[in-house]
């Protein structure tokens, strides 16, 4: 089954959904992986603004690791099928590295419910001009999940704002909100503390 229709049949964990002038878009929706012998954690799309549309990809929780030692903090990696530019090989390659953000680097209160995906080359290093990509965790995403993708912290709620209560509610989808661009604009910026 194509990680399509997966995510149209499971309940979204990570989600992003954005206003363009008076429409929303889903840019991002990830589900856990319906293969229990998976290394992948999750699975579904996303849009990593390069010209490429929403692309299938693999979700992995990976260990960083300090000259070779486990350091116990995670990032997730996204893999999609795809030619490797300088090989022609066609296979699964990295096209995106996340962090979630447990700390921000200007102090600011952290909802432990955003992760921030940064588009990657072949060879792991950021896309120059790219933007970073933030999506966020959606009420169905458990606590064990939660703490798996490397949240330290519970999630805590989203203060509700006066202008997005009601143009949020047209992009709600099974009682998710949609995200407003002040928010994702506020989620990029705390991409500078995202460990």
């Amino acid at each position: 089954m194509s990680t399509a229709g997966v995510a149209e049949k499971a309940k979204p964990v990570l989600r992003a959904v954005v206003q363009r002038g008076e429409k929303w878009f889903e840019t991002a929706v990830f589900v856990p992986s319906s293969k229990p012998d998976s290394k992948a954690v999750l699975t579904g799309h996303i849009d990593l603004g390069l010209g490429d549309g929403r692309i299938p990809v693999f979700a992995f929780v990976n260990e960083r690791k300090d000259e070779g030692v486990p350091t116990g903090a995670k990032y997730i990696s996204l893999t999609s099928r795809k030619v490797h530019p300088r090989t022609g090989e066609i296979g699964y390659f990295p096209v995106a590295i996340g962090n979630v953000v447990n700390s921000r680097g200007d102090g600011g209160e952290v909802f432990y419910d955003t992760v921030i995906f940064n588009p990657v080359d072949e060879d792991l290093n950021n896309i120059p001009g790219a933007q970073p990509v933030p999506v966020w965790v959606t009420d169905s995403c458990d606590a064990t999940l939660h703490a798996k993708l490397g949240f330290a912290s519970a999630r805590v709620a989203r203060p509700k704002k006066q202008d997005e209560s009601q143009s949020g509610a047209g992009a709600a989808d099974d009682g998710e909100e949609g995200i407003s661009r002040a928010a994702m604009l506020d989620a990029v910026a705390q991409a500078t503390g995202a460990h």
